[in-house]
């Protein structure tokens, strides 16, 4: 089971890995744009027009809005799993067994101990 688990891990983590990069990317996109954006209202700011800077304004708000889009319809990231996976799942599995072996004992052990039960 521990050599499934850690199969099954390392694959996972291999296709979630190249999903979480690219959005990475986009959010990185994103911040660029965004910190552009602000630059340019700054010039506008302070006075600076021309139909370049209103054209490059307009160009980087819908540059904005496709990324966005892009980042809102995209999957979540992934979850990353635990790389001791294959451990934990053995420790619960000693749990659970510990676990009704102690409930077994909890409703045996009174039946044991009456001595209204002993046999002569």
């Amino acid at each position: 089971m521990k050599e499934f688990i850690a199969a099954f891990h390392a694959e996972v983590n291999r296709l979630n890995a190249g999903r979480d990069q690219r959005l990475a990317l986009q959010r990185k996109e994103l911040t660029e744009i965004l910190n552009k954006l602000a630059g340019l209202i700054d010039a506008i700011a302070e006075g600076f027009r021309s139909d370049g800077l209103q054209q490059a304004l307009t160009d980087l708000e819908a540059r904005k809005r496709d990324k966005e889009e892009e980042l809102s319809a995209g999957p979540p990231p992934a979850p990353q799993l635990h790389p001791n996976l294959a451990e934990l799942y053995h420790v619960v599995g000693e749990f659970r067994r510990n676990t009704e072996m102690t409930r077994r004992l909890t409703v045996a052990m009174p039946l044991i101990d009456k001595p209204n039960n002993a046999r002569p």
